[in-house]
């Protein structure tokens, strides 16, 4: 390279340097210049009072050096005018369903569908609203039924497919689990209908066992309504509410309260036997044990129907609790009030003699069905209120109860009545929890002798299987078990009877609860076969870890 093109080169880089530099100065200058004019207005503003500063000379000097703040303000306001100031859509909060309904073809009509519903139910109860909608019940018999209702058979091992179902009128399609979606829309359209049919299964069960609604309290400003089903000439003992008592008064569907002055006329029934149903917290109301079995599976498998014209059957009186009037968070203290009015409180009780109680309650026996939480309930009922009915409970069923024995520790006389043999545990089985759980059939006595939480829960309470895994059905199919349970301890203590003796079902009863009887005995031996091969395999796959980790520990 020659002499000439080196210093030109030697030149050009020295002008490139100094030109940085000269940038470099311009730049910090600049940044100087403005600190400078920031500092001179903060000096400024400073001069001057506290109450006559002027910040905005500080913010505005800053505005200017951040040219890019105007840049995100114009786009701002591009989208606010695009986007967030059209009219929103009639229907922008409408989300797509999953299945739309029978017989429509947009989501329009979908949601149009259920509209029309809701309007139409409005001022509707019952059968007639039912109706109103486009749905109706209707007996469906089983195979070996075409022409008539099946009675026990219904309620054994494997319960009969007979009962009443819902029906949509237009199709003539029956209401199932696989089909409901189609027909009933989750949401509003769902509780429109479920309001519906639990109004007409109640209307069944007062129709058919003379039913009718006692009101215990109708203070709006406490919530809705609280009532309870009992039979048209039960005695009532305790305090109804105040409008039920000053004349013939009737509610909102017709159906005649009990008043004050029949409270005398009706003493005469104190010694007749009772049963008590309660069901479970949630949604249902009294006398249904589930809302979607209403719907797809019929009227007598998810209600206290069957239970209530066994009762009736057997001349028993019938007592129905609405624990979920006022919602589940407040179902223990509806339990309370309704049960005060129906059989008294243990506080006012106390100064009275024994036959002065007798007269005011009754001397009759209670039965009591107890489902899920109502277990709960019962059991801290006894507890405090309802001390002085324990002498008067033959027998309980818990049906999936979700009380615990720990909880009476202080009141032994509760405890050992529930570990008696007057207490019956019915227990649905679970898939995951219980081995062996697709042989469990309605009646099979549950081996709970090695099961230490079981023990330390329910303690020595007799426990069999209800048959099926579904909780809400517990009822339905061992309902033959449960009467078969509560007929042992009135056969005990109506003995000698001669209404008993002379009722044509009762020797029918005896013979099924000596079959029963017999049946537990091999079901009890038949389990505890089971459980000695469940405990062997588990034996023999904790040995198999045991040599699995051996040989591993000797690989490595």
């Amino acid at each position: 390279m020659s002499h000439d093109t080196q210093s030109a080169q030697a030149k050009d880089e020295g002008s490139t340097t100094e030109r940085n530099s000269l940038d470099a100065d311009e730049k910090q200058a600049a940044a100087q210049g403005v600190a400078h004019k920031i500092k001179t207005s903060v000096e400024k503003n400073q001069a001057f009072p506290a109450s006559q500063r002027n910040d905005s000379l500080i913010r505005s000097e800053e505005k200017n050096t951040l040219s890019w703040s105007k840049v995100l303000k114009a786009f701002s306001k591009f989208f606010a005018f695009h986007y967030y100031e059209k009219p929103p859509s009639p229907h922008s909060d409408r989300v797509i369903p999953r299945v739309i309904l029978n017989g429509c073809t947009t989501p329009d009509e979908h949601y149009d569908r259920i509209e029309e519903v809701r309007i139409h139910a409005k001022n509707q109860r019952s059968l007639k609203g039912l109706e109103a909608i486009g749905f109706t019940y209707k007996f469906t018999p089983c195979d070996r039924h075409p022409n008539e209702t099946c009675t026990k058979e219904k309620y054994g091992s494997h319960p009969c497919p007979c009962g009443t179902r819902l029906v949509h009128m237009s199709s003539n399609t029956l209401i199932t689990k696989v089909n409901r979606i189609r027909y009933i829309a989750d949401g509003d359209m769902y509780e429109v209908v479920v309001r519906l049919c639990q109004e007409y299964a109640q209307d069944l069960m007062m129709s058919e066992a003379s039913l009718h609604w006692v009101s215990v309290c109708e203070d709006k400003e406490e919530g809705n309504p609280i009532r309870i089903l009992v039979d048209h000439d039960f005695p009532i003992y305790g305090d109804v509410c105040q409008d039920a008592a000053h004349g013939s008064m009737h509610n909102n569907i017709g159906v005649q309260r009990i008043l004050e002055d029949d409270y005398e006329n009706s003493r005469e029934k104190s010694a007749i036997e009772t049963l008590l149903i309660t069901t479970g917290k949630g949604k249902v109301r009294a006398g249904i044990f589930s809302r979607q079995h209403l719907l797809v599976s019929g009227i007598e498998a998810s209600t206290a129907l069957p239970m209530v014209r066994d009762a009736k059957r057997r001349n028993m009186s019938i007592c129905i609790l609405d624990p979920n009037a006022r919602g589940d968070r407040y179902g223990m203290a509806t339990y309370q009030q309704s049960m005060r009015v129906l059989f008294g409180s243990a506080s006012e009780l106390k100064k009275d003699n024994e036959a002065e109680q007798e007269s005011k309650i009754g001397t009759g026996s209670i039965y009591v069905l107890a489902h899920s939480a109502s277990g709960s309930q019962l059991t801290r009922y006894l507890q405090t209120d309802g001390s002085h009915l324990l002498s008067r409970i033959k027998s309980i069923a818990f049906t999936d109860s979700n009380h615990s024995i720990q909880w009476l520790k202080n009141h032994s006389q509760i405890s050992s009545f529930f570990e008696s043999s007057a207490t019956l545990y019915i227990r649905s089985s679970n898939e995951e929890r219980d081995y062996g759980w697709e042989h469990h059939n309605s009646g099979d006595v549950v081996n709970t002798t090695r099961d230490d939480y079981w023990l330390h829960r329910f303690g020595k309470t007799l426990t069999i299987w209800a048959g099926t895994t579904d909780h809400s059905l517990t009822n339905f199919t061992s309902h033959r078990h449960i009467w078969d349970h509560f007929d042992r301890h009135r056969n005990q203590d109506d003995e000698g009877n001669e209404e008993t003796t002379n009722d044509p079902d009762h020797k029918e009863d005896e013979e099924e609860s000596e079959e029963y009887n017999t049946i537990s005995k091999d079901d009890a031996e038949k389990n505890e076969e089971s459980h000695k091969c469940f405990c062997s395999r588990e034996e023999g796959q904790e040995k198999n870890e045991e040599s699995n980790n051996d040989t591993g520990e000797n690989a490595e």
